[in-house]
Parts: C-alpha cells; structure tokens; sequence
C-alpha cells in the first residue's frame, strides 16, 4: 500500500514535520534518499512509540537514545527510519533550499485534519493555565503563516511574536475541543484545560452569582459604603483631593520592633522590613509636618 493513501499516516506525518520531525538528506555520504528523524524527552517516550508504530507500516524504524545532560536523566530519545524516496520527495517540499530550517505553506496548512492538528500540537503547543492560552512554538520565519492559516481556521485575529501564535481564551477552548480525541494518553497534560471547560463553566457561574448578589444587596452594600465614607471622612478627603494631599501630606512611619528600622509609608508599601522582619507588630507613629 502506498503511504499516501493511508490517511492515517499522512497527517501523523504531516504534523510531525511541522512540530519537531524532520528529513535528513546526506548527500556527503552519498545517500540518495531521505530518512525520517525525531527526537523527545524521556516524559514523551510512549508518545514517540506510538509515532514509531504508524511508521513502522511502511518503514524500517529504529528507537534511538541520546546522551544529553541538559534533560533530567541525561538522556533523550529519538526514531530514525532508514533512507526512502518517500521522504526524499517531501524533502525538496520541507526545505526548497535542501537544508535549513523548514518551511510550509498555507496550503499545506489546509491540508490537516484534526489528527494532524493534534500531533503538532502534542509536538509543539503547549497550554498555559494560569493565564489561559494555547501558544504554539515555530521557527520565526513562519509565524505569518501559521498566523494566517489559524485566523482563517478561528475567523478571529490571533496574536503571534517572534516564535509563537498564540491564542485567546475562546479560541482556546475551540483548538482544544477540536484536538482532544486526538491525544495520545501519555500527553493528557496538554489538554487539563478542558477540565478547562469546567474551570470556564465554574468561573462564569460564579461571575453571574456576584452580579446577581450585588443586584440582590445593593441597599446594603450601598449603606455599608456610605457608613464606611461617614467613619472615615479625613481619609475619603485625603485621597480623592490631590490639592488636599500636597497641602497636607499624610505620613506614617513603620517602625520594626525586631531591627528597629523605620521607613515611610509613602516611599514603601511593603509587608516586610529591609532585614525580613514580618510586618505583623509594627509600631505606627503618625508624623506631623
């Protein structure tokens, strides 16, 4: 069977070559053809035998190991398949210049399934939770048309910068729910977001009770405001008046019981003294000018 009549193989392929595969053509040692290579850390190890098995269909593939002391262990593991005019032709389409960085187009781009959206991403994406965005990591030179390819895809602007495309919180949500069915177990950890979904759910849920709290108790708050405004007028003067504040300019100082340190409140809103002393047990002295 031809390879590219396995659909299966071909986006496999395809978003491995544009996440961290690669061809090698060693003309020096007269090699004609190309061969498949790709290297990952020890974490994805099962994930790279789960490639070796697509490839192993129609290729020879040997599993590589590789000393390398910047990885925890030391070692890193990598597949290389023997040479083949297979990958010598998608050789020429990767790198027109036959070595360098890689290069693609959007039509390749529109080529991929969602299968081949996973495996690039599993190889390359990665899912920031605390601030709630997928980025995905490209050579700088083809930013543009990744960017292009996902603002089509979204039909929404996508932010990129030198070597990332980036996306919102919505489209987020989107390329995860598209993806998903998609991810081999061992890389789960890419896509905890969708717990994300729940996570979005829970936040809305608790954004609407808020809204409707505030709706429910606004005669509450409101006196709680304004009993709070009547108990504390010099400090409602002091700091909605700026002229009020250069004329009489408010000053305390913290004084450390522990190093006996001392500094002004206006030059310093810190919890702890120079020396680490905690602030709890601070000695206030107002200051008069």
């Amino acid at each position: 069977m031809n390879p590219e009549e396995d659909t299966e193989f071909m986006q496999v392929f395809l978003g491995s070559m544009l996440g961290d595969g690669g061809l090698s053509l060693n003309k020096k040692n007269k090699c004609k053809n190309a061969n498949y290579i790709e290297i990952h850390n020890p974490r994805q190890k099962e994930y790279l035998l789960w490639k070796k098995s697509i490839f192993e269909r129609y290729f020879p593939v040997k599993i590589m190991e590789y000393k390398n002391d910047t990885m925890k262990g030391g070692i890193t593991f990598g597949i290389r398949t023997l040479s083949n005019p297979f990958f010598t032709k998608y050789h020429s389409s990767f790198y027109p210049e036959g070595k360098g960085n890689k290069t693609f187009n959007l039509k390749l781009l529109k080529t991929l399934s969602p299968l081949g959206l996973a495996v690039w991403y599993q190889d390359d994406g990665c899912f920031n939770k605390k601030r709630f965005y997928v980025k995905i990591s490209t050579h700088p030179n083809e930013v543009k048309v990744i960017k292009d390819y996902f603002e089509d895809l979204f039909k929404s602007n996508v932010y990129s910068n030198k070597g990332d495309v980036m996306f919102n919180k919505k489209q987020s949500i989107l390329f995860l729910q598209i993806v998903k069915e998609f991810i081999h177990p061992s890389m789960s950890y890419k896509i905890e977001p969708l717990t994300a979904e729940e996570d979005i759910k829970e936040k809305l849920l608790k954004k609407d009770y808020l809204k409707n709290y505030r709706e429910e108790n606004k005669d509450t708050i409101k006196e709680s405001l304004k009993r709070w405004n009547t108990n504390n007028s010099e400090k409602v003067k002091y700091l909605s008046n700026t002229n009020y504040r250069k004329r009489y300019p408010l000053k305390t100082e913290l004084i450390c019981p522990k190093c006996k340190i001392t500094f002004d409140q206006h030059h310093a809103a810190q919890e702890y003294c120079s020396k680490g002393c905690s602030k709890n047990g601070y000695l206030i002295k107002e200051v008069e000018e």
